[in-house]
């Protein structure tokens, strides 16, 4: 597997590879044109840099034949985004819908995208955060427990590139235990 970390539409036009598989969590508020003064918090909350256009014109580049396309959108832009993916070429195959908790509606969605026209019904799920309780659901603690240092308790303490096992160990109450076997680091 490799990763890259580099605008896509960037890539897009530095390369003739493609890929059997493409993941993007694109910047919230795509669909909206609202700038706000400073000009580094307005790319940070909205797509001045990149438009669905952009992302789904690299993707449809990008993506080798037979491959598939993953994006994480506010489900608010679902229709659309789904419209304008069908004009390049890209064609929905399966949504997720991700509610905050149970009883509240979707506020994000996972779509996943295909060259081909599915011959089948396109799959349909749901994944709640958190329980009426405000416990994270037992689905979601399964999808993320890789993700946190204490699996057993599922504690969900995220783990920062730049911290190193001893800060980490200073931040969890006195009866956390932390081996280097609970402890990896990965360049975000």
């Amino acid at each position: 597997m490799e990763c890259i970390h580099t605008p896509i539409q960037q890539f897009a036009m530095q390369t003739n590879r493609q890929f059997d598989v493409i993941v993007s969590n694109p910047l919230p508020f795509s669909l909206m044109r609202c700038y706000l003064p400073i000009a580094r918090k307005a790319v940070a909350r909205h797509t001045v840099a990149m438009s669905y256009d952009d992302l789904l014109a690299a993707t449809n580049q990008l993506l080798a034949a037979g491959g598939r396309s993953f994006f994480i959108i506010p489900a608010t832009s679902e229709k659309v985004f789904v419209k304008l993916a069908s004009e390049y070429g890209l064609y929905l195959f399966t949504t997720t819908y991700i509610h905050p908790r149970t009883g509240k509606p979707a506020n994000r969605v996972v779509l996943g995208f295909t060259h081909t026209f599915p011959k089948a019904t396109i799959t349909s799920n749901a994944l709640f955060v958190r329980e009426d309780t405000y416990d994270y659901s037992t689905d979601y603690a399964a999808l993320t427990r890789d993700f946190y240092l204490d699996k057993q308790s599922r504690m969900h303490t995220a783990v920062h590139p730049g911290l190193t096992m001893d800060s980490v160990q200073k931040m969890l109450p006195d009866n956390g235990n932390v081996t280097s076997d609970d402890f990896t680091t990965a360049d975000v």
